[in-house]
This record gives C-alpha cells, sequence and structure tokens, in this order.
C-alpha cells in the first residue's frame, strides 16, 4: 500500500457510504489523489475490489487506509482528505448519518475531534 492507495480507499468507501458510488466520482477522487500524492497502483482494479465488499469489508479496509496513513504522512494531509470527505459529500446536496460516521470512524484513528474539526468547517 501506498498513500495514493490509502487516500484512494478511504474517499472511495467514504462516496459508497451514501449507497452509491458513480464513475465521474471516481474521477473526481483520482485526479484529487494524483494532484496531492505520490504513488501508483492499479486503480481499476482496486475500485472492483471495493465495490464487491459487504459493509463490513469495507470498514476494514478504511481501517487498513487510515493507519497506514496516520503512519505515513502529516496532519495537513490528513486534514486535507478530510475535507476532501465534506466537500465530496456535500455535492449531492446531502450528507448522510453513514457519511458522517465514517468521517468520525478515520477521526478517531487519527486522533482528530470529529466535533471540533466539523466546528473548524462550521458545519
Amino acid at each position: 500500500m501506498n498513500l495514493i492507495q490509502a487516500g484512494f480507499d478511504i474517499l472511495c468507501v467514504f462516496a459508497i457510504s451514501d449507497g452509491h458510488l458513480d464513475e465521474r466520482e471516481d474521477r473526481i477522487i483520482t485526479e484529487y489523489l494524483q494532484a496531492n500524492f505520490e504513488g501508483e497502483f492499479d486503480i481499476k482494479n482496486e475500485f472492483q475490489f471495493l465495490i464487491s465488499l459487504n459493509e463490513k469489508g469495507l470498514l476494514r479496509i478504511v481501517e487498513e487506509a487510515a493507519i497506514f496513513f496516520d503512519e505515513t504522512t502529516t496532519m495537513e494531509n490528513k486534514l486535507s482528505i478530510l475535507d476532501f470527505c465534506l466537500d465530496l459529500s456535500e455535492a449531492d446536496g446531502k450528507v448522510t448519518d453513514e457519511e458522517f460516521d465514517l468521517l468520525n470512524f478515520v477521526c478517531e484513528i487519527w486522533g482528530i475531534d470529529f466535533n471540533k474539526f466539523l466546528d473548524s468547517k462550521g458545519r
């Protein structure tokens, strides 16, 4: 695993958490990651793998990716991922409970107070 794959896993599972993920969201996520993180992996295979998992499997993937991200990058990069998650969730006009739960889960792994993070974003 590398940072771009870890970020992809977190963001894709986050996008899937509202019940669907379309190719446009996949493309936006990929463009964001390529602009902000280094590394390569097979995006199409990873995407197919993620959409084949059940909820428990997806949560395990997020946990593994968040731990890897936590151990290998800066707080600035972590906050960038969280900001992007919020932007992605608000793009469809509503933030679901599942999206908030997943954000909170990642914040816990990263030692970030979820409510303070939301407050800092005016949400």
